[in-house]
């Protein structure tokens, strides 16, 4: 089986600092930070 590449050496490709998001008036995140590299998957 072929070694995975470790994460801390590959591009980050959507790197989020601070993020907010509401919906509608009400705050659902406050101050998100986020990196997703080449490779990865993520869900929210």
């Amino acid at each position: 089986m072929p070694e995975r590449e470790s994460t801390t050496h590959r591009e980050a490709v959507v790197s989020l600092r601070g993020a907010t998001a509401t919906l509608g008036a009400r705050p659902v995140l406050r101050g998100v930070d986020l990196t997703v590299r080449r490779g990865e998957v993520v869900a929210l």
